[in-house]
């Protein structure tokens, strides 16, 4: 054999004599020859499309109709589009499977220039591959990362693959089609949206380098060059690992030498090869390129280079740990990477190459570069964590901390960074950042948060907002007017295809195909309320005349309890029009955006209100913006159910709500604290510019002294929204005092200060920890995400759920999610319009208010309690309960009678 028979590089062609025969050729050969889905995702290099040509062949053999489709052929995101891919790929399968003389597919494709593009592909597999070729099909799909790369998604393609492996169940016809997909990715990646059902149909071929056993082709090239080729074979292997791409090259470099390769100097002379070969001036002599695509691949996400970097040192310096002490998305990424290999539950670096290329001082070279703080950090953990002038202050901090955000750090990393945010010097700015950080929400004494929101009016996605004066904070604010019925996406941070569509056709009165699309999107993202609410309006807008009311939430900044209102909604919505409606007329929801800011709020109740066509208003969110909505909707007669605000000085004949004011919720807080912590005084906090805020003040002291209590902090407690407030200081503070609790009342735009109270409450030792109970204000989902495991032990009071009714178990169902209270009373103000829709004969504004006036509604018309108004139209069925964060899950505490 001579030396060009060594293969550096692609895939080897058919019957190539150095071709290593594998565990894995067998194991995808017969799945696939039974019909199963596979997958052979694995780091680059390794031998998967080599794999897939020689499986193909012995298919073929079997009379199994194959095609090997190369993705990378299709051309880069700079030269094509979407819909180029598609016809790219049937083009493909066309010439693969010789079709092109039976088949016009310019024509056929113009027929269907009305379909999606993936419901074109599933047509032409359904339609023309299964109805022209009667045999068991193979479609092999390589370098599937190349998908992950484009600027557009394909998340369908992939949606379709699961699609076409489920329908055969459905249609036999489908048992004959199977793909293999090949490439440098994890299942995970290959859906790239986390709100769809993950890829997760196929089996998994395992991928091993190549064992001495094996390599005989390889082994035969070398006899002209070594006097015991299977000692050579041994020493290449050891600094290879049996990695096919290293194993090749070394083979291939074997055989150019111009000495022979003598018993007992093995170990030496391959050393010496490997050495001036390949790992000096390892970056220059990297051709092919291996070793730099190693390197691209660890450094290309700048979101995990640290926390990379940090557990590749860690395995590098004790050979091997145990996979259980790795974050498993790490651990993934190391071994796609292919600098680690698992075994069983350990991983090592796969071999010893690697580890003379890629070693500490690799390590830190690279870690300098990246890490803003690289010397100082290290520089500090060399003093065994106790020299205090290393740690970052003041700007380099706040520096640190934003360039940190988002980023997949180590935990040494973390360590410090805590560290510095913790020491004394850095105190007030942690309060900042933290609040910041934490939420993307308010505007308490930062600058730099105020630009970022304010000054330049950005929203997302490049979208510029609009600027209103609001004249009572003295500051312009930036939001996106939104009022749309499906015109136009709600959520910026959407990326699902289908729904982008559908406001396409929507937009243009092609309801019919906006309804096909929006159907689509539903199944791209069931948690994604829009799509539902939508798909409602689209098929309401066909049938004709259709009823109208309209939902305001907070879209762009407080996206999570904006969705969970629009669930209720939705919900609510589906069952009235899929009961028929009203006299044939099925109910429209108009979403609005008012971005929690009252000027905002005002605004949109102003165009809402000229709307003379819209019969009534779920909303606001905010009790601020309520307040400033409501005496819009009173002039203009026009009722309003806010599923959420209950400051108990929001009252009016045309104001209803889903949930009990503050006055309710206050004497259950003063209950909890006077009965169940045996507390007679307690120190609290709440945001002066805020109405919820001070209403749930006032009414918590008057029934607090009502029971003996007393208010500790000057008699009405201390701002929440002072930028000058200092955590640390305040929880020292209480914990000295008898009670050693504090009760944080922050409105919508001051949570993220109750999230930096238990954030940094929860990393005390015990016993320096105070009790917190914080305001209903807080999202649940937000809490969770956003506190993490700091949040232990919080207690607040929310809305009661009737968790075992038809209606929460529908809903948790439905959307694959925990439903939390503002879907249900979201759920029960939508309910009580239908009610008083279905009350009138023809409805109106005017009737709509005036029946609102005596809805009931029984239990089993709402999400579990019921509705009865009481005197200022609040709905007294609804109960607040005490709720405690124990074990990261919401627990319900029942009272001490």
């Amino acid at each position: 054999m001579n030396n060009n028979k060594y293969y550096v590089g692609g895939s080897l062609p058919i019957n190539w004599p150095t071709y290593v025969i594998r565990q894995a050729d067998e194991d995808l050969y017969q799945a696939l020859k039974e019909s199963c889905y596979c997958y052979v995702l694995n780091c680059r290099q390794m031998g998967k499309s080599s794999l897939g040509v020689r499986t193909m062949q012995r298919l073929q053999n079997d009379g199994i109709v194959t095609a090997f489709v190369d993705l990378t052929q299709f051309g880069s995101q700079s030269d094509t589009t979407r819909e180029k891919w598609y016809w790219s790929l049937i083009d493909s399968l066309l010439s693969a499977f010789e079709l092109w003389e039976q088949f016009d597919l310019e024509k056929w494709w113009h027929k269907r220039e009305c379909l999606t593009l993936a419901k074109r592909f599933s047509d032409f597999v359904e339609q023309i591959l299964l109805k022209k070729i009667d045999k068991q099909i193979v479609i092999f799909i390589d370098e599937i990362d190349s998908i992950l790369s484009l600027e557009y998604c394909l998340d369908d393609f992939f949606a379709l693959i699961r699609y076409f492996y489920n329908q055969r169940s459905i249609n036999p016809e489908f048992k004959r089609l199977t793909f293999a997909l090949l490439g440098v990715a994890t299942p995970s990646d290959l859906i790239q949206d986390r709100t769809e059902t993950p890829f997760n149909i196929g089996t998994a071929i395992e991928l091993q380098g190549f064992q001495l056993t094996e390599v005989q082709p390889l082994t035969e090239g070398l006899q002209e060059k070594a006097d015991d080729t299977q000692a050579v074979m041994k020493e290449i292997l050891r600094w290879t690992g049996g990695q096919p791409f290293l194993t090749q090259k070394i083979c291939k470099l074997v055989s150019q030498i111009d000495v022979r390769l003598t018993t007992g100097y093995e170990k030496r002379q391959i050393e010496e090869i490997v050495i001036s070969k390949i790992i000096n001036n390892w970056e220059d002599q990297d051709n092919p390129p291996h070793l730099r695509t190693i390197k691209y691949r660890i450094l290309e996400d700048e979101n995990y280079q640290i926390n990379l970097l940090e557990t590749y040192r860690k395995i590098l310096e004790k050979d091997e740990i145990q996979t259980e002490e790795i974050d498993p998305e790490i651990l993934l990424k190391l071994r796609l990477s292919g600098l680690v290999v698992q075994q069983t539950k350990k991983v090592k670096v796969y071999n010893n190459l690697y580890k003379a290329i890629f070693n500490s001082q690799w390590i830190d070279n690279q870690l300098a570069t990246i890490r803003p703080y690289a010397q100082s950090m290290k520089a500090w953990f060399v003093s065994h964590s106790k020299d205090r002038s290393k740690l970052l202050k003041g700007k380099d901090l706040e520096e640190a901390l934003r360039w940190k955000d988002n980023k997949n750090l180590s935990q040494r990393d973390y360590q410090y960074l805590n560290a510095s945010k913790e020491s004394k010097y850095n105190r007030n700015l942690t309060i900042i950042l933290l609040t910041v950080g934490s939420f993307f929400l308010g505007t308490i004494g930062s600058g730099f948060w105020f630009y970022e929101k304010y000054g330049s009016c950005p929203i997302e996605k490049g979208v510029v907002g609009e600027k209103i004066k609001d004249i009572e904070k003295g500051k312009d604010i930036c939001f996106r007017t939104l009022i749309t019925s499906g015109e136009k996406i709600a959520f910026l941070s959407s990326n699902n295809f289908h729904l982008s569509r559908g406001t396409e056709y929507f937009k243009k009165g092609d309801y019919s195909q906006a309804i096909k699309l929006f159907q689509q999107a539903i199944q791209s993202d069931v948690t994604d309320p829009v799509s539902q609410i939508y798909l409602n309006n689209a098929r309401a807008r066909l049938k004709g005349n259709p009823l109208k009311l309209a939902v305001v939430v907070s879209i762009d900044y407080y996206e999570y309890a904006a969705k969970e209102v629009l669930r209720g909604v939705a919900d609510a919505q589906t069952e009235f029009n899929e009961r028929g409606g009203k006299n044939n007329r099925l109910l429209e929801i108009v979403i609005a955006n008012d971005g929690n800011e009252p000027p905002v709020a005002e605004k949109i109740a102003k165009e809402l209100a000229d709307k003379k066509d819209i019969l009534g208003v779920i909303g606001h969110h905010a009790s601020e913006s309520s307040y400033q909505a409501l005496p819009i909707y009173k002039e203009m007669r026009v009722a309003m159910v806010s599923p959420t605000s209950s400051s108990s000085k929001l009252k009016g004949d045309v104001f209803f709500r889903a949930v009990n004011s503050t006055k309710e919720s206050a004497h259950k807080y003063a209950q909890y604290i006077k009965y169940h912590l045996n507390l007679d005084e307690i120190i609290i906090f709440y945001d002066k510019t805020s109405l919820y805020s001070n209403s749930l003040q006032k009414d918590f002291k008057d029934a607090f002294n009502k029971l003996g209590g007393k208010i500790v902090n000057n008699d009405n407690g201390i701002s929440i929204s002072d930028p000058n407030l200092d955590i640390e200081e305040q929880i020292e503070n209480i914990a000295k005092q008898k009670s050693k609790a504090a009760f944080l009342i922050a409105s919508v735009e001051t949570n993220s200060v109750a999230i930096a109270f238990n954030r940094i409450n929860g990393q005390l030792p015990s016993e320096q920890k105070i009790q917190l109970l914080s305001s209903m204000s807080l999202s649940e989902e937000e809490t969770k995400q956003k506190g993490k495991n700091f949040i232990e032990g919080m207690v607040f009071v929310s809305p009661c759920l009737a968790e075992k009714s038809d209606y929460m178990k529908q809903a948790a169902k439905r959307w694959e999610k925990t439903i939390y209270w503002r879907v249900a009373t979201s759920y029960d103000a939508t309910q009580a319009f239908i009610k008083a829709i279905e009350l009138s004969k023809e409805p109106t504004r005017e009737e709509i208010l005036q029946n609102l006036h005596s809805v009931r509604l029984p239990v089993n018309k709402t999400s579990g309690f019921g509705l009865s108004w009481n005197s200022d139209n609040s709905n007294t069925m609804r109960k607040f309960c005490i709720i405690k964060i124990h074990n990261h899950k919401f627990e319900e505490i029942l009272e001490k009678k």
